[in-house]
């Protein structure tokens, strides 16, 4: 797996918890996803660049924020077997 994606809709108290658990990762230096016995690990390493955006029009309003770094290893694919 060379990408991993996730959509629900959540109150903000549990979107909470999963930054929280995302900082988790990026303060150990280690992020895992996955789905169907494949794994997606990214190693955040050294500088990375931290991006927030935010917007609103009309009734809607968006937040969005990416955190990105140089590969350097920081990012490898494992398949597990079921």
């Amino acid at each position: 797996m060379n990408n991993f994606s996730y959509d629900s809709l959540q109150d903000g108290q549990t979107i909470a918890k999963y930054f929280q658990i995302l900082a988790e990762g990026i303060a150990s230096g280690r992020l895992s996803f996955g789905e169907a016995g494949t794994e997606l690990i990214l190693e955040p390493k050294g500088l990375l660049h931290f991006k927030t955006e935010a917007d609103t029009r009309l009734e809607r309003c968006e937040l969005r924020v990416s955190v990105i770094w140089k590969k350097n290893d920081g990012c490898e694919r494992q398949e597990q077997g079921f």
